[in-house]
């Protein structure tokens, strides 16, 4: 299934399409194949919206209570495309279940070949565990207990041949980050690892987006997001993308990115994008992960500055995850071209006393890349066009031309060659 935001004068409706792109679902009225059990909409204003991603969320929240099943895209791709068709009407019992029986068997010839390999292991796990989360849907639509006798039999052997896998289930919650209020400082239970379903997952990462596009509703309001792997990307409803939410495996978001369209106008690290974008959705997510120190860092405890006119340092408290105490993080706004970053929070150290060379010496330098793991610009040259001093290292912005766009790296990345 797809859902489709479509713009009705000033407002926002959707509609829901199958893989034949026929409307099977609409808010504006109903579709030729329209589900039973869900009450038709009628076209009037009140069921339009003044923002795109809140008819994304209708849309999303109806398609979850429709009377279809999608087998899943990883479990359809390792049966090698079977099945052009699918999603089915619950109401074709027999064909549900002789294809589930069909997956049955093909997934235990898979788990004796996977036996003894850990990464194969693994992917018949993560298979098991979204087929068994369909069943379980399809179970609970179901009103013939004769059918669902039937699909109970299917969850069953699936879970035997679960239980011979090994447990890889793990995933970092941040649920209890993500609803705590003012006053409540943040404790190890968030970043403790528990077991989460991926429908918990996808139900975090969609609140992700949703808060995300929410948050900047005073300069948008046709915006949407989609999942890219484990990321989010928000757009307008024409498809041009404008952020990327970048989630760690501790599901916590770790960077916010301007799309190549709109880091022209702002770039990642400017005041702009920190004040008009950066800001305002960290404040709607309600947190932080600063990869770089293991920190998390939340709103609720230390409130995010608004950009100053002149170069500024703000002390933020935050959460060292692996310490699972609390530690600063200083929030710094510097430069001739005031860029912002975050920089550890202490002062007996100084740029200098770790550098051999000076800001001087590296503004308008060349130097090469000396980082195996930067292969696009490995053994290459570049100019030195912004030298970032920081407690305890410089960071260069590096322009390497012929199209590649400016790179920030470390000393330990670079060699001068002039």
């Amino acid at each position: 299934m797809q859902i489709e935001i479509i713009r009705i004068r000033n407002y926002f409706g959707f509609n829901i399409l199958d893989n034949k792109k026929n409307i099977v679902i609409s808010s504006s009225g109903i579709g030729s194949n329209y589900n039973r059990g869900i009450k038709p909409k009628v076209s009037t204003m009140a069921n339009l919206h003044c923002y795109a991603w809140d008819a994304q969320k209708e849309a999303r929240e109806l398609l979850k209570k429709s009377y279809h099943v999608e087998i899943p895209d990883a479990y359809r791709q390792n049966m090698g495309g079977a099945e052009s068709a699918s999603i089915k009407e619950i109401s074709t019992e027999e064909q549900i279940t002789d294809r589930y029986l069909e997956y049955l068997h093909t997934t235990r010839d898979e788990l004796e070949s996977a036996k003894g390999n850990p990464k194969e292991e693994k992917n018949v796990k993560q298979k098991i565990d979204l087929i068994l989360q369909e069943l379980e849907k399809i179970r609970n639509k179901l009103e013939e207990e004769k059918d669902k006798a039937k699909i109970g039999s299917l969850i069953v052997a699936f879970k035997k041949l679960s239980s011979l896998l090994p447990d890889i289930k793990t995933a970092s919650s941040v649920s209890s980050f993500l609803h705590y209020r003012d006053g409540i400082k943040p404790t190890a239970a968030i970043i403790q690892k528990q077991q989460l379903q991926p429908e918990e997952i996808t139900e975090i990462l969609e609140d992700y987006g949703y808060k995300a596009c929410k948050s900047l509703k005073n300069f948008y309001t046709d915006l949407v997001f989609f999942r890219n792997n484990s990321n989010i990307v928000i757009s307008n409803i024409d498809g041009q993308e404008l952020i990327e939410l970048k989630i760690n495996n501790k599901l916590c978001v770790n960077n916010i990115i301007p799309s190549s369209h709109l880091k022209d106008i702002y770039p990642e690290f400017s005041i702009e994008f920190y004040q008009k974008f950066w800001r305002p959705i960290v404040e709607a997510l309600g947190h932080f992960y600063i990869d770089d120190f293991d920190i998390l860092i939340s709103p609720t405890i230390s409130r995010l500055p608004d950009a100053p006119k002149d170069p500024s340092d703000f002390v933020l408290d935050g959460w060292d995850v692996d310490k699972k105490q609390k530690k600063s993080v200083l929030l710094s706004f510097r430069g001739k071209k005031p860029i912002w970053l975050f920089d550890v929070a202490k002062t007996n150290k100084t740029a200098s006393a770790v550098s051999k060379y000076t800001e001087q010496n590296y503004l308008r330098s060349i130097v090469k890349c000396t980082d195996r793991s930067l292969e696009s610009i490995y053994g290459r040259s570049g100019v030195v066009i912004q030298v970032i001093p920081l407690t305890d290292m410089i960071l260069l912005d590096v322009d390497f031309g012929e199209g590649l766009e400016n790179v920030r790296l470390s000393e330990r990345q670079i060699q001068i060659v002039a």
